[in-house]
Protein backbone atom coordinates (compact mmCIF):
# COMPACT_ATOMS: atom_id res chain seq x y z
CA UNK A 1 0.00 0.00 0.00
CA UNK A 2 2.79 2.43 0.88
CA UNK A 3 4.46 1.76 -2.47
CA UNK A 4 1.22 2.58 -4.31
CA UNK A 5 0.79 5.85 -2.43
CA UNK A 6 4.43 6.77 -3.05
CA UNK A 7 4.11 5.93 -6.77
CA UNK A 8 0.93 8.02 -7.05
CA UNK A 9 2.60 10.94 -5.25
CA UNK A 10 5.63 10.81 -7.58
CA UNK A 11 3.43 10.68 -10.69
CA UNK A 12 1.37 13.70 -9.60
CA UNK A 13 4.53 15.59 -8.63
CA UNK A 14 6.07 14.87 -12.03
CA UNK A 15 2.96 16.12 -13.83
CA UNK A 16 2.64 19.40 -11.92
CA UNK A 17 5.97 20.03 -10.22
CA UNK A 18 8.09 20.18 -13.36
CA UNK A 19 5.73 22.17 -15.58
CA UNK A 20 7.55 25.17 -17.04
CA UNK A 21 4.87 26.65 -19.30
CA UNK A 22 3.49 26.01 -22.72
CA UNK A 23 5.69 26.18 -25.78
CA UNK A 24 4.12 27.23 -29.04
CA UNK A 25 5.04 25.00 -31.92
CA UNK A 26 5.81 26.17 -34.46
CA UNK A 27 7.38 29.16 -32.76
CA UNK A 28 6.51 32.59 -34.17
CA UNK A 29 10.21 33.15 -34.90
CA UNK A 30 13.56 31.46 -34.38
CA UNK A 31 14.98 34.65 -32.87
CA UNK A 32 15.08 35.26 -29.12
CA UNK A 33 12.25 37.50 -27.92
CA UNK A 34 12.47 40.15 -25.20
CA UNK A 35 9.05 41.71 -24.71
CA UNK A 36 5.38 41.11 -25.42
CA UNK A 37 2.49 43.58 -25.29
CA UNK A 38 -1.19 42.90 -25.94
CA UNK A 39 -3.45 45.84 -26.82
CA UNK A 40 -6.53 43.72 -26.18
CA UNK A 41 -7.41 40.03 -25.93
CA UNK A 42 -6.54 39.32 -29.58
CA UNK A 43 -3.98 41.87 -30.82
CA UNK A 44 -0.42 41.64 -29.54
CA UNK A 45 3.20 42.28 -30.47
CA UNK A 46 6.51 40.66 -29.54
CA UNK A 47 9.99 42.08 -30.15
CA UNK A 48 13.50 40.68 -29.87
CA UNK A 49 16.91 40.15 -31.39
CA UNK A 50 17.89 41.19 -34.92
CA UNK A 51 15.07 43.74 -35.10
CA UNK A 52 12.39 41.07 -34.78
CA UNK A 53 8.79 42.27 -34.50
CA UNK A 54 5.90 39.81 -34.75
CA UNK A 55 2.17 40.55 -34.49
CA UNK A 56 -0.90 38.46 -33.71
CA UNK A 57 -4.53 39.35 -34.29
CA UNK A 58 -6.00 36.09 -33.00
CA UNK A 59 -4.76 35.96 -29.42
CA UNK A 60 -1.40 34.34 -30.26
CA UNK A 61 -2.60 31.39 -32.32
CA UNK A 62 -0.77 32.74 -35.38
CA UNK A 63 1.95 35.38 -35.69
CA UNK A 64 3.18 37.38 -38.67
CA UNK A 65 6.51 39.16 -39.04
CA UNK A 66 6.70 42.92 -39.45
CA UNK A 67 9.61 44.80 -40.95
CA UNK A 68 11.33 46.90 -38.30
CA UNK A 69 13.99 48.39 -40.55
CA UNK A 70 16.74 47.61 -38.05
CA UNK A 71 18.90 44.69 -36.98
CA UNK A 72 19.34 45.99 -33.43
CA UNK A 73 18.15 43.97 -30.45
CA UNK A 74 14.69 45.26 -29.52
CA UNK A 75 14.02 45.17 -25.77
CA UNK A 76 10.59 46.62 -25.14
CA UNK A 77 7.27 47.23 -26.91
CA UNK A 78 4.36 49.42 -25.75
CA UNK A 79 1.18 50.71 -27.39
CA UNK A 80 -0.72 53.79 -26.26
CA UNK A 81 -3.76 52.72 -28.31
CA UNK A 82 -4.47 50.54 -31.38
CA UNK A 83 -2.44 52.82 -33.67
CA UNK A 84 0.31 54.52 -31.65
CA UNK A 85 3.13 52.22 -30.54
CA UNK A 86 6.77 52.41 -29.53
CA UNK A 87 9.69 49.95 -29.44
CA UNK A 88 12.99 50.57 -27.63
CA UNK A 89 16.18 48.74 -28.51
CA UNK A 90 19.93 48.56 -28.14
CA UNK A 91 22.07 51.55 -29.00
CA UNK A 92 19.24 53.95 -28.17
CA UNK A 93 17.02 52.80 -31.02
CA UNK A 94 13.42 53.99 -30.72
CA UNK A 95 10.84 52.79 -33.24
CA UNK A 96 7.41 54.37 -33.62
CA UNK A 97 4.29 53.40 -35.53
CA UNK A 98 1.25 55.62 -35.99
CA UNK A 99 -1.02 53.07 -37.65
CA UNK A 100 -0.58 49.79 -35.78
CA UNK A 101 1.32 48.42 -38.78
CA UNK A 102 -1.67 47.35 -40.79
CA UNK A 103 -0.51 45.47 -43.91
CA UNK A 104 0.69 47.89 -46.55
CA UNK A 105 1.00 50.77 -44.09
CA UNK A 106 4.38 50.28 -42.44
CA UNK A 107 5.29 53.60 -40.86
CA UNK A 108 8.03 52.68 -38.44
CA UNK A 109 10.72 55.31 -38.03
CA UNK A 110 14.08 54.71 -36.39
CA UNK A 111 15.72 57.26 -34.15
CA UNK A 112 19.03 56.62 -32.43
CA UNK A 113 19.77 58.56 -29.27
CA UNK A 114 23.41 59.70 -28.99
Amino acid sequence: MKKNVLFLFLMISAMFGFAQGILQNPKPTNNNLSSVYFIDATTGYMVGELGTIVKTTDGGITWSSLCSGTTRWLYSVFFVNNDLGFVAGSGGVILKTINGDRPGHHVIAEHTVN
